[in-house]
């Protein structure tokens, strides 16, 4: 036997926690029956008595037998999530925006979704209903989907009473900028089947108006907060957080106004690197000067950020699970769909008509682009295929791989996976888990506070044994 290439483990106390990226779950062990069986798996101790713990272990993929390729386990479930999943689809219903945000990454038109496309949309449902597609699931996006909110509601009538008919599963969400989303709005969604709604609030009312403000300059701030408090009683609503070296240090000014307005437990705060992606030649983005963080320093931010969101009450995000796919741009049955009736694979490409694999009038007939997105191979990559990451990374970002920097695509398990491991584990043992303090320096010092290694991370099993009173922590090898 021989343990799981992708276990991280730490130890508190008298207890040794393990996650395992593989299972994708979290667990803890006593200590000493963990050593017994290191010492098994050694050669060094019979395993006399062992035989549930162990039974256990391998059930939960923290040891396997000799002869199991784990890259092999992996590769299978990437390549039945790639080509054996449901319907997916993402459908702008508006390209056009009440919003003027710099860092959008979409051309912007005034637009609707037009009456052949739904109909078209519906006929593609009607084939995956025919060929027995398991489920259907819809996410609304615009520009500002709200401004399409009749096509919306329409459209997903028709969805529902189709997939209602068939068997077949059904569910959606939406992505908005929150200021059409009022109470009333909030209740038509939930009726609607919109299970979930992600709303960006970059910042306290000076810092997200700054970020993202109205068209004609005005604040948004106020009515999307006063939204978000009436529609959680609707919808799930996550609150996206977009950083950059701009508004890092008024984080936790956001996160206790968000408290105090009853929030915290209610919803999910959400961290995401600001990246100045510019697909379409007039996108704003082209122009956005923000202080992006690489994906290696996002990884000791998002550490920070997840720690405060606890301090203030909100849900913790917990650790990454496993994955087949990391998007809908590499899985052959999902599609983003333009309101004129483009085709893209990845969301990124919104509005940039050289991206476009096709129009859903002619679906069956796609371009050469979409064999790039479905080649997208984490396991033809020597960085994935030795990273510790990769059971819930599954490659990243292939947008990022394709059009960006390599190191732009990875996500921050990578790079913060011991430390995620370490503070899962002491709250567990309710314990504070370690702080960064990034929010309170200067975004120009953050390597210099916290050492982030940018290169790829080797698979191997650490240990690290943890004394909250010590900052110093000792690492040595498990095994």
């Amino acid at each position: 036997m021989k343990f799981s290439r992708y276990n991280t483990i730490a130890v508190v106390d008298d207890h040794t926690f393990v996650h395992n990226g593989v299972g994708g779950d979290f667990h803890r062990l006593p200590t000493t029956m963990w050593e017994r069986v290191e010492r098994f798996v050694a050669g060094t101790d019979s395993g006399e008595g062992l035989v549930d713990e162990l039974t256990m272990l391998v059930r939960a993929r923290l040891v396997t037998a000799d002869d199991v390729d784990e890259l092999e386990v992996l590769r299978s479930r990437h390549l039945r999530s790639k080509y054996g999943g449901g319907l997916g689809l993402t459908i702008v219903t508006s390209l056009g925006c009440n919003f003027d945000c710099p860092y959008c990454f979409e051309s912007k038109r005034p637009s609707l979704l037009k009456p052949a496309v739904a109909d078209s949309l519906v006929a593609l449902l009607d084939e995956a209903i025919a060929a027995g597609s398991p489920s259907m699931n819809v996410t609304w996006m615009g520009g500002e989907p709200l401004l399409g909110a009749a096509q919306l509601l329409d459209l997903s009538r028709v969805f529902i009473d189709r997939c209602d008919a068939a068997g077949m599963e059904y569910s959606a969400g939406i992505l908005t900028n929150g200021w059409h989303l009022t109470t009333e709005m909030a209740a038509r969604l939930a009726s609607a089947r919109v299970g979930q709604a992600q709303v960006t609030i970059d910042g306290p009312a000076d810092v997200h108006d700054r970020y993202r403000p109205k068209k004609d300059g005005g604040s948004s701030f106020d009515r999307i907060l006063d939204n978000v408090v009436s529609a959680i009683d609707h919808l799930q609503v996550n609150i996206r957080v977009n950083l950059d070296s701009g508004n890092l240090g008024r984080v936790e000014e956001l996160m206790a106004i968000l408290a105090a307005r009853g929030l915290a437990g209610k919803v999910r705060l959400t961290p995401a690197r600001l990246t100045a992606i510019a697909s379409a030649d007039d996108a704003p983005s082209q122009s956005y000067q923000g202080g992006c963080y690489s994906c290696s320093d996002y990884g000791v931010v998002e550490l920070e950020f997840d720690e405060l969101a606890a301090r203030y009450g909100f849900e913790a995000r917990g650790l990454p699970r496993a994955i087949g796919t990391p998007c809908t741009a590499v899985r052959a049955t999902e599609l983003v769909v333009g309101a004129d009736g483009e085709l893209w694979k990845c969301w990124d490409d919104i509005g940039n008509n050289d991206e476009a694999i096709g129009t859903i009038f002619d679906h069956k007939t796609a371009n050469a682009q979409i064999t790039k997105w479905l080649g997208y191979d984490p396991f033809s990559d020597d960085d994935c295929r030795s990273c510790v990451a990769l059971p819930g990374c599954m490659g990243g970002c292939a947008h990022h791989d394709f059009f960006g920097g390599r190191d732009d695509r990875c996500g921050t398990f990578r790079f913060n996976h011991q430390r995620k491991v370490e503070n899962e584990a002491l709250r567990m043992s309710g314990q504070p888990a370690q702080a960064t303090g990034l929010v309170h320096v200067e975004a120009s010092r953050l390597l210099a506070s916290i050492p982030v290694s940018s290169t790829p991370v080797s698979i191997g099993r650490t240990r690290r044994r943890i004394d909250p009173e010590t900052p110093e922590l000792a690492t040595t090898l498990a095994g």
